[in-house]
C-alpha cells in the first residue's frame, strides 16, 4: 500500500479560506500530496438532529474546489464535512490521515481582514496543533521558487516536503 502525503486545508467559504486553498494547492502540486478540504459547522441551538446540512455543505465545498482549479493542476482533493468546532475537526482529520501540515486563513469568515489579528480557529490551531500550521494572511502573493530568490536563509533550508512527510501516519496528540 502506497503512503499518501496529505495537506489539510480548512474552508469557511471566506476570502481568507480561498487564499488558504490556493496555497494548499501550490504545496500539494509541488510535493505531490493530496488535499483534505475540511468544512466544519455547528448547529444552532434547537436545530432538530434530523435536519442534516452535510449534503448541502458538501456540495458547496465541491463547487469551491472546482472553482479553485485544483483538479486541473493534477491535485487530488477529498472533501470532509464535519459537525463540531472547526479547529478540533481540522486536527481530527489531520490525525486520521497522518497529514504533516494544516493550512488555514489567518482570519475567519466573521472577521474583516486586519493586520496582525488571528481568527479564533487559526489561533486555536497555532496553540494546540501537533502538526505544522500554515496561517495564510489575506491578500498574499504566491512565493517565488527558492531558486529564483538567490541565497537561502537558515530558515529556508528546511524543505516543506520534509515537513509534510516528517510526521508518520496516525501519530496524534
Amino acid at each position: 500500500m502506497a503512503y499518501t502525503r496529505w495537506v489539510v486545508v480548512g474552508t469557511d467559504f471566506s476570502e481568507g479560506a480561498a487564499h488558504a486553498l490556493e496555497r494548499a494547492i501550490d504545496l500539494a502540486a509541488e510535493f505531490r500530496a493530496s488535499i483534505a478540504c475540511v468544512h466544519a459547522y455547528e448547529d444552532e441551538p434547537g436545530t432538530p438532529l434530523a435536519q442534516d446540512r452535510t449534503p448541502a455543505l458538501r456540495a458547496q465545498v465541491e463547487r469551491t474546489i472546482v472553482a479553485s482549479g485544483a483538479r486541473a493542476r493534477g491535485v487530488q482533493v477529498e472533501v470532509f464535512v464535519r459537525r463540531g468546532l472547526a479547529w478540533d475537526k481540522l486536527l481530527n482529520v489531520a490525525c486520521e490521515l497522518g497529514a504533516g501540515v494544516i493550512v488555514v486563513g489567518a482570519g475567519g469568515a466573521g472577521q474583516a481582514p486586519r493586520q496582525g489579528c488571528l481568527g479564533t480557529v487559526s489561533a486555536r490551531l497555532a496553540a494546540t496543533s501537533t502538526r505544522m500550521v500554515l496561517l495564510v494572511p489575506p491578500h498574499t502573493v504566491a512565493p517565488q521558487p527558492l531558486e529564483e530568490r538567490g541565497t537561502l536563509s537558515h530558515r529556508e533550508r528546511v524543505s516543506p516536503a520534509a515537513v509534510i512527510s516528517a510526521i508518520p501516519p496516525r501519530s496524534c496528540r
